[in-house]
């Protein structure tokens, strides 16, 4: 929401979290869930108003799952046979991601890449949209930037 288009063209308020709890794990999973998702939904708002794209913009539970099991690591909950794999080892229980194929063989749900920016890890968003700063200027947004990741990881 717009605070004040004339006086204040750039200051916005976000008002609705809804869009982004949708793709919260623990909704996907099955999981009960509490307030910790507002803050999932927050850093995913925050992240997408940063890059102008959804962080996480997968059309199925399958590649939401794979999106943030790419950037967070991965998910173990109680659905977890529908996403991932027991590692053939059965006496530690390793788990892998399931292959998009294996995936689709199994649910008849083609996986489809829907993201602008593929990160393995968040830290990776450091390189995004970085303009022609030079001096004092880049080292001060390069600062602003490990600020707001790392605000991105505690959300």
């Amino acid at each position: 929401m717009l605070v004040d288009p004339l006086r204040q063209p750039y200051r916005v308020k976000v008002i609705d979290f809804g869009s982004a709890s949708h793709v919260a794990p623990e909704i996907i999973l099955g999981l009960p869930f509490c307030e910790a998702i507002d803050m999932w939904s927050l850093g995913c708002v925050i992240a997408e108003l940063f890059l102008g794209w959804p962080l996480y913009p997968g059309a199925s539970e399958y590649d939401q799952i794979r999106y943030i099991s790419q950037t967070q690591g991965l998910l173990q909950r109680t659905k977890t046979s529908r996403f991932f794999n027991r590692g053939p080892d059965s006496s530690y229980p390793l788990w892998r991601l399931k292959t998009s194929s294996e995936h689709e063989a199994e649910m008849g749900i083609k996986s489809k890449e829907a993201r602008k920016y593929i990160f393995n890890c968040l830290d990776d968003m450091m390189q995004v949209n970085m303009t022609n700063l030079e001096g004092t200027d880049i080292l001060a947004e390069k600062a602003d930037r490990r600020e707001f990741i790392d605000l991105l990881k505690r959300c």
